[in-house]
């Protein structure tokens, strides 16, 4: 592991030959599915940066090894890594820490992400390839001191039941007709959340 963050060698063909084929078959799988591109969709639209960027690098990315890189050397210091043992004497893995990342820079220099903003929104995008037609009803915030409120809210009003031949108990159940889904997340982050 030391060995990646002191020396890893990001190689032309790696990247061409293993990386770019991943990122394609990512990007039309999650292109395919239509819950994952709502998810997508509201969060571009509810937060436009930062959180708004999508999960997926485009199909024909922007960037090469050299990018990545200059990445790494931006990333893989000491302030970014993190180091946890188990069943290992404090003493031994601060030994071996130090020995092990002896090479790796202490200062940090990747680029502050800006708190978020939420902005709201709609949009309506066509159903992918035959894909089931969803619908993603979403309400943002800035303030991580409603975190508790939503996260109950959103436990009170998934249709999901407790057990498996019940419907459930949420108010939604009797007004969902037979055949139809409907699926109550809650997502925070450390400066936001979106239900």
């Amino acid at each position: 592991m030391s060995s990646f963050i002191t020396s890893a060698r990001f190689t032309r063909h790696e990247f061409e030959e293993y990386v770019q084929p991943l990122i394609s078959f990512d990007t039309h799988t999650a292109s395919s599915d239509s819950l994952t591109r709502s998810l997508e969709a509201a969060h571009a639209i509810a937060f436009r940066s930062a959180l708004g960027s999508s999960l997926f690098a485009p199909d024909h990315p922007h960037f090469g090894v050299d990018d990545i890189k200059a990445f790494a050397q931006r990333a893989f210091v000491k302030d970014n890594v993190a180091v946890i043992g188990t069943n290992i004497e404090a003493s031994t893995l601060n030994k071996l820490v130090d020995t092990s990342f002896a090479g790796v820079p202490g200062a940090s220099a990747v680029d502050e992400t800006p708190a978020s903003c939420y902005f709201g929104g709609e949009t309506r995008l066509e159903a992918a390839h035959g894909g089931l037609q969803t619908v993603f009803v979403g309400f943002g915030t800035t303030n991580v001191d409603a975190s508790a409120e939503l996260a109950t809210l959103a436990a009170h009003l998934s249709t999901t039941p407790s057990v498996k031949w019940a419907r459930g108990l949420s108010p939604m159940v009797q007004a969902i007709p037979e055949g139809t889904s409907v699926q109550s997340m809650y997502l925070p982050y450390s400066d936001a959340g979106l239900w």
